[in-house]
């Protein structure tokens, strides 16, 4: 009985849900305002990310139309992954691989195992054959539409004060971080104050040369470029920093010889 006005069409949704889910649209619903007389919402937001909001507010998980295509077929140089379940890689170092890391396979060695580069991490991991049952098969253009929609759900949720809703969102919104979706992650993280999205943000593009490329191209939005400088400008200044420390430590050791 309410409609959520976009500027590309309508969804619908259920007042009871909405006012029980967020003070805002309660006040909004029950008030002498144009939402309140026809229960008729306008929001700048697309239909899709608006319908990404509704489905887990409703149902507490993403679509099915954004989860990763089952991987077929054998692991080979080349192509691309995406972990489906986080697991540990076989590093001698292990880490942790998040659901939602992508990357490419570069290597499979006689066992079967996969060397992996991940997007978000600067060293490559091996993962044992056993673990890739955990990987999927990403589609680019859906998963950077995912986590544009997930951007636009997550601003709704901070603006109409769903804060269970929001606070999903953005871990969903951190573990989906890949260079191109970076832009509208980092944009919404800094628009909405996200501390953690934003540190994850910036640790992400301080470990990405493609990310270092376009920042030097001028070729994200003013907000995201205001956030990168103060990332890649610090990560310099800890580099000459170490370069320093290493230089003054071969002098004193060559003094000491």
């Amino acid at each position: 009985d309410v409609q959520i006005v976009s500027p590309d069409g309508v969804s619908a949704a259920h007042a009871l849900i909405l006012k029980h889910a967020s003070p805002v649209l309660g006040a909004m619903l029950a008030s002498e305002m144009l939402e309140g007389k026809q229960h008729a919402i306008n929001v700048d937001e697309s239909v899709q990310e608006v319908e990404t909001f509704l489905h887990v507010l409703y149902c507490g998980c993403l679509p099915k139309q954004h989860e990763p295509q089952e991987l077929k077929g054998s692991m080979r140089p080349g192509l691309k992954i995406v972990v489906t379940e986080a697991f540990k890689s076989s590093n001698e170092r292990s880490r942790i691989l998040p659901a939602g890391s992508e990357g490419d396979v570069i290597d499979v060695d006689a066992k079967g195992d996969a060397l992996v580069k991940f997007d978000n991490l600067p060293a490559r991991q091996w993962v044992n054959k056993r673990n890739f049952l955990r990987l999927g098969k990403p589609s680019a253009a859906a998963t950077d539409q995912l986590q544009e929609d997930l951007a636009g759900a997550f601003a709704l949720a901070q603006r109409w004060q769903v804060l269970g809703i929001s606070d999903l969102l953005a871990e969903r919104l951190e573990r989906g971080i890949r260079v191109e979706s970076l832009g509208v992650t980092l944009d919404v993280a800094v628009l909405h104050q996200v501390a953690r999205l934003r540190a994850a943000c910036l640790s992400f593009a301080q470990n990405s040369a493609q990310i270092r490329a376009r920042y030097d191209a001028g070729g994200f939005s003013q907000r995201v470029l205001d956030a990168l400088r103060h990332a890649f400008e610090d990560s310099s200044i800890c580099m000459a920093r170490a370069a320093e420390e290493e230089s003054q430590h071969r002098k004193r050791r060559r003094q000491a010889v």
